[in-house]
C-alpha cells in the first residue's frame, strides 16, 4: 500500500490527465473534418445526442452479417 502522500500524487496525476483529455483532447477531436461533419449532420437533423440511447435506434445489421 502506498503512503498517503503518494496516493494523493497519483490521484492528482489521474485528475490532471482526465482534465487534459476533456478540455484539450476532445475539443481537438471535434475539429477533425469527419467529426465536424457528423456533428453538423446531427445538429441539422435536430438530434439530441445527449438523450440518444443505442437501444432506441432503428438499426439493422449489415447484409451478410453472421450472428452467433
Amino acid at each position: 500500500m502506498l503512503p498517503p502522500s503518494q496516493r494523493r500524487i497519483r490521484f492528482a496525476a489521474w485528475l490532471i490527465a482526465l482534465i487534459m483529455i476533456w478540455c484539450v483532447g476532445l475539443p481537438r477531436l471535434a475539429r477533425l473534418p469527419s467529426v465536424r461533419e457528423h456533428i453538423g449532420a446531427m445538429q441539422t437533423k435536430k438530434i439530441n445526442v445527449g438523450a440518444m440511447f443505442y437501444t432506441e435506434l432503428d438499426w439493422q445489421p449489415p447484409a451478410g452479417a453472421a450472428w452467433r
